[in-house]
């Protein structure tokens, strides 16, 4: 490894395994650190396209489950999933690529921390892209998230169960023009916003490919 590295780790001295370790715990925790880790995919994506840019984005949320079977720090009981686990947050675009994440303690809610992952990634892009389009499941459908969504000017669609759909179609609307709900296991759609949103979801993902091909 220290000739694959180069330069001075050619001939110089391998930290050992206490060093990693010190270096993980006492300067990896340090919280501006985790913040740039969390980041450091973004950057690479913006520089990507810096060169190719899209004509808009399209940022996709959700959480998922990594079982533990020790007692690492944060990993609790999740009786959603049923094992003792971190809950991660998780945020990409259309092209697949991961703009920003989070590690979470397993119990916690699904939207949980949601803010410290979104917000910087529509920072970056603010003013640079026309576009922002978000889409999440029914755990992240709450009127903060419809607020600042509106604040931004950013379309979304949220997947709900038909059942919840009906309940929150009774109760009134959820948000203003730009929001919108997609019925999970329903052919329809709601709102006919939404079958427009569909269609620029459609280009925007066939971008990546006509880079390709260039």
């Amino acid at each position: 490894m220290r000739w694959i590295a180069g330069g001075k780790a050619a001939s110089g001295c391998a930290a050992s395994a206490s060093q990693m370790g010190r270096f993980k715990t006492r300067w990896l925790s340090a919280e501006k650190n985790l913040s740039a880790l969390a980041g450091l995919s973004g950057q690479g994506i913006g520089r990507v396209h810096g060169r190719h840019p899209p004509r808009g984005i399209v940022l996709d949320m959700d959480s998922s489950v990594s079982p533990r079977h020790g007692e690492q720090e944060m990993s609790v009981w999740n009786g959603h999933h049923d094992c003792t686990c971190y809950h991660p947050l998780f945020l990409f675009n259309q092209y697949g690529d991961l703009e920003r994440c989070a590690l979470r303690a397993g119990s916690v809610h699904s939207a949980d921390g949601r803010e410290s992952v979104l917000k910087p990634v529509v920072a970056r892009y603010r003013g640079k892209l026309s576009r922002i389009y978000f889409r999440a499941d029914a755990g992240f459908a709450n009127p903060k998230v419809y607020e600042y969504l509106e604040s931004e000017r950013i379309k979304a669609v949220f997947v709900q169960r038909l059942g919840e759909v009906r309940q929150r179609g009774r109760r009134g609307k959820i948000g203003g023009g730009n929001l919108a709900l997609r019925a999970e296991g329903r052919r329809g759609l709601a709102g006919s916003a939404l079958h427009r949103l569909r269609g620029r979801l459609r280009g925007l993902h066939g971008e990546r490919g006509a880079c390709q091909e260039e």
